[in-house]
């Protein structure tokens, strides 16, 4: 499809259009987000697209080879749509999420340094090899049984798995490589395979899911049916507008019949025990590793996605953990993001539209958070 426009007036800036220029065509897309926020009605076809995604798994690997060769055939794509006939909308298409990619991977590179030590937390060799091994038995427990009477392509993946986990755990690639050699020449490495599996999970799986040994802890108050956990918040001037509603939100997300999160409204940081909340710089959303009562929130984002990952991003400075995976790779210059599953709607693990807190975190902060 091509669209023909002579100009376009997109928060008060003019942008003129070019059928005949592709990249004029990708920045009439960008321009058009900058005004997303302003429209308070969803188009039908953008609320089935967002469900259709919301569907699927994410799990996302960027690298400078694969951008390279992507951008390579683009290049050769819009060489040839002359004589080959090939439709340039579709190459518009590739080269946008192209772009957007590496756009992505320019603005995670100030964390790379980061990001790398992350890969010890890569949970996704003891997912497969979990899945793997459930997918043998049709039951949602592994035994040494089921890792057993294996082809030679299964025996080298479970050992592909083992290797990475074994590693994780804190162990070099020579000694995880002598454990597993050792095992497969012993005929047990299912054994083997077993014992990494609830090592990992206990280990590193389990606390994804659990208060960071170093959470802070608030002044709650005991109800008669309840317990309210008191936070006082303030927001940047330029968050102000909808502080209201953001805060009902949060409050809302992080409350059940036994627990209530109550946020107090705060003018000044007057104190060490206000959570500010800080419009991000970079159009990115976070807690700081080194502060978890400053919160940087995107306030260009629509408003439904602000509240669920401000909520999100609360989840953080009560002390619990992301659940999704993103990690960079220095050996292959993989920057990775892998997201648990479609059906999983912890919100840590996904802000995701029906992603919720687990009632089992609110009990851990009514247990382990509360200054009585």
């Amino acid at each position: 499809m091509v669209l023909v426009l002579s100009s376009l007036y997109s928060c008060g800036k003019e942008y003129t259009h070019s059928t005949s220029s592709l990249t004029n065509g990708l920045n009439l897309l960008l321009l058009e987000k900058q005004c997303f926020s302003s429209s308070p009605i969803i188009e039908p076809v953008t609320r089935d697209i967002q469900e259709t995604y919301t569907a699927f798994e994410r799990s996302h690997v960027l690298n400078i080879k694969s951008m390279e060769n992507s951008l390579l055939q683009i290049k050769s794509d819009i060489a040839d749509s002359k004589q080959d006939g090939v439709v340039l909308s579709e190459v518009a298409k590739e080269l946008y999420y192209l772009y957007q990619n590496s756009q992505r991977y320019e603005v995670q590179k100030c964390a790379f340094g980061s990001l790398a030590k992350k890969k010890v937390q890569d949970v996704t060799p003891f997912l497969k090899l979990e899945d793997f091994c459930i997918q043998r038995n049709k039951a949602n427990i592994c035994t040494e049984k089921d890792l057993t009477n294996l082809s030679i392509g299964e025996s080298q993946f479970v050992q592909e798995q083992m290797m990475k986990m074994c590693q994780a755990l804190g162990n070099s690639k020579f000694l995880c490589q002598e454990e597993i050699g050792l095992s497969r020449n012993k005929r047990n490495l299912e054994t083997m395979a077993i014992k990494l599996l609830k090592r990992f999970k206990d280990e590193r799986f389990n606390k994804l899911f659990s208060l960071a040994s170093s959470h802070l802890k608030f002044s709650c108050v005991k109800k008669s049916q309840f317990v309210e956990m008191n936070l006082k918040v303030r927001f940047d001037p330029r968050l102000f507008f909808n502080r209201l509603e953001l805060i009902n939100h949060v409050s809302e997300t992080w409350s059940s019949d036994n627990f209530k999160l109550k946020l107090i409204l705060e003018q000044e940081r007057n104190s060490e025990d206000v959570i500010s909340v800080q419009a991000s710089p970079n159009s990115l959303s976070y807690v700081p590793e080194n502060d978890n009562r400053q919160i940087f929130l995107n306030s260009e984002l629509r408003f439904e996605e602000q509240k669920r990952i401000l909520s999100h991003e609360f989840g953080h400075v009560l002390g619990f953990p992301d659940c999704y995976t993103e990690f960079y790779d220095h050996q292959k210059r993989d920057l990775v993001y892998f997201e648990m599953g479609k059906d999983n709607f912890n919100l840590m693990c996904s802000v995701k539209k029906g992603a919720a807190v687990p009632r089992e975190y609110l009990e851990q902060l009514a247990l382990k958070s509360c200054l009585f």
